[in-house]
C-alpha cells in the first residue's frame, strides 16, 4: 500500500491500524470476560430494567465478539506466513478496527435512544473492559525531555508501507517502547522479556518485520516484548549511533524498573537487535550508561544479547572501537547469512572471536544464503532460514529464559 499521494488516507488508515493492533496484540479474552462479569454483577446489584439488561448484554457481546473476531483473523493471517503478508496484515487491521468502531457506535446509539441512565451503564462497561488496555500504552523513554543529540519534531513522524511490503517509520523524535504483553498463565510467576531494536541504517525504522512481528512471535511463546522506537534519522550526526544507544540503554533500565508492573523477572531481560539496531544493541550492552542521570550500569545492561545480521560491528580484523568487550558483557548470540553484502559474515566472525577472547559466552549461526534484512518477512518455501527465531529461542531457553 502507498499513501504518500493522499496524506489524509494514510493518517486515517494508520489510526485504524493502530487501534486494531493495540487490541489484537494486548488484550485478553479471559480478562474481557471477567470485566464483563463485573459489569453484570454491578447491574444486578442495582436492579436495572429489562431494556438495560438487553443493552448491557449487547455491548458486552459486541466487545467479546470483536475480540474473538480479531483472534480468528490473526490465526488466519498466521496461516499465510505469520501475519506478515502486507495485504493480509492491512485487511486484518481494517476488519478488526471496523468491528470495534461498529461496537462503539452501537453503544453510543443505544445510550442516545434510551437515556442517560443506560449511558452511564454503557460507559461503565467500556471503562471496565478498556481498563485491561491501560498497560498497553507506549512507554515514553524521556518524559522530562529528550537529551542531546535530538531529532527535530518537524517533519512529523510518519509510517509508509511500500510495494515491497516493508513498513518504514521516519522522523522519530520522541523515542518510546511499544508494549506487546501477554496474559499470565501463572499470576504469581515471573516472565522473561525482550526489548527488540529494529534496523534501518539510522535513517528509518523497519519496526514491523524487525520489531512488532518479532514481538508477536515471542509473545506466543510466553515472552513479554517491547519494540524500541529509537531516534531517527541520525545518520548525518557526528556519531550516528549515539542517540539510539542512549535510547536502548534507557529502554532496558525502564523495562527493569517496571518488572513488577509487567510480571517480569528483572534478571531475564534480553536485547535483540537487527542490522543498525544490532550495532545499537551491541554498543549499548558493552558500555556503561551513556546518558545523563542514568542509574547504575547493571540497571541498563541486558542479561542476554541477540544480534541478527548486525551492521558494521568490526573495523578490519578488530571489533569496532566503541565496543569494549569486558567482564560485564552479557552472553551474546549472533545470526546472519553468509551472502549478506550489507553486514558481511566476516565482520560477525570478528566479533565472535573477540567475544571468545574476552571469555564472553557466545554462539554464532551463519546460514549459507538469505542476504540482509530478512527479519520476519515471509519466505516462499520456508527453508532453514525461516526457522531462525527458533534458534534464538533455543539459545535463550538454555540460558534460563
Amino acid at each position: 500500500m502507498r499513501f504518500r499521494r493522499r496524506p489524509w488516507r494514510r493518517k486515517f488508515a494508520d489510526a485504524f491500524r493502530g487501534l486494531a493492533r493495540a487490541v489484537r496484540t494486548q488484550s485478553s479474552f479471559a480478562v474481557h470476560l471477567a470485566a464483563a462479569g463485573l459489569v453484570v454483577g454491578l447491574a444486578a446489584a442495582f436492579r436495572v430494567s429489562a431494556v438495560e439488561w438487553c443493552l448491557l448484554a449487547g455491548a458486552i457481546a459486541a466487545v467479546l465478539a470483536a475480540e474473538m473476531f480479531n483472534s480468528a483473523l490473526e490465526a488466519l493471517a498466521r496461516a499465510f506466513g505469520p501475519g506478515r503478508n502486507p495485504r493480509i496484515r492491512d485487511a486484518l487491521d481494517m476488519a478488526g478496527a471496523a468491528v470495534l468502531v461498529a461496537a462503539g457506535g452501537a453503544a453510543v446509539l443505544g445510550a442516545i435512544v434510551f437515556g442517560r441512565r443506560v449511558a452511564a451503564w454503557l460507559v461503565g462497561a467500556a471503562v471496565c473492559v478498556g481498563a485491561v488496555h491501560a498497560g498497553a500504552a507506549d512507554i515514553v523513554l524521556w518524559p522530562d525531555g529528550v537529551p542531546e543529540p535530538r531529532v527535530p519534531a518537524e517533519p512529523a513522524e510518519t509510517v509508509e508501507v511500500r510495494n515491497d511490503g516493508i513498513s518504514r517509520r521516519s522522523n522519530v523524535s520522541n523515542p518510546r517502547l511499544v508494549v506487546f504483553d501477554v496474559p499470565r498463565d501463572d499470576p504469581d510467576g515471573l516472565r522473561s522479556a525482550l526489548v527488540v531494536v529494529p534496523g534501518g541504517g539510522f535513517g528509518i525504522l523497519a519496526d514491523e518485520h524487525e520489531g512488532g512481528d518479532v514481538c508477536r512471535w515471542f509473545n506466543e511463546r510466553g515472552f513479554v516484548c517491547f519494540t524500541l522506537l529509537y531516534r531517527v534519522p541520525t545518520g548525518t550526526f557526528e556519531v550516528p549511533n549515539a542517540a539510539p544507544v542512549m535510547d536502548a540503554q534507557r529502554a532496558v533500565a525502564e523495562v527493569r524498573s517496571r518488572a513488577g508492573e509487567f510480571g517480569i523477572d528483572p534478571a531475564k531481560i534480553a536485547l535483540v537487535g537487527f542490522s543498525a539496531g544490532g550495532q545499537t544493541a551491541l554498543v549499548a550492552a558493552a558500555n556503561p550508561p551513556l546518558f545523563p542521570g542514568a542509574p547504575d550500569a547493571a540497571a541498563c545492561r541486558p542479561d542476554a544479547l541477540a544480534l541478527i545480521y548486525p551492521w558494521k560491528v568490526a573495523q578490519g580484523d578488530a571489533v569496532r572501537g566503541d565496543v569494549p568487550l569486558g567482564a560485564g558483557m552479557p552472553p551474546t548470540f549472533i545470526l546472519q547469512a553468509a551472502d549478506d553484502k550489507t553486514s558481511p559474515a566476516a565482520d560477525a566472525a570478528v566479533l565472535y572471536r573477540g567475544l571468545l577472547a574476552a571469555q564472553v559466552p557466545a554462539e554464532i549461526h551463519v546460514y549459507e544464503s538469505g542476504g540482509h534484512g530478512f527479519g520476519m518477512k515471509p519466505r516462499p518455501g520456508g527453508g532453514v532460514l525461516g526457522a531462525w527465531p527458533e534458534r534464538v529461542l533455543d539459545w535463550l531457553r538454555t540460558r534460563g529464559f
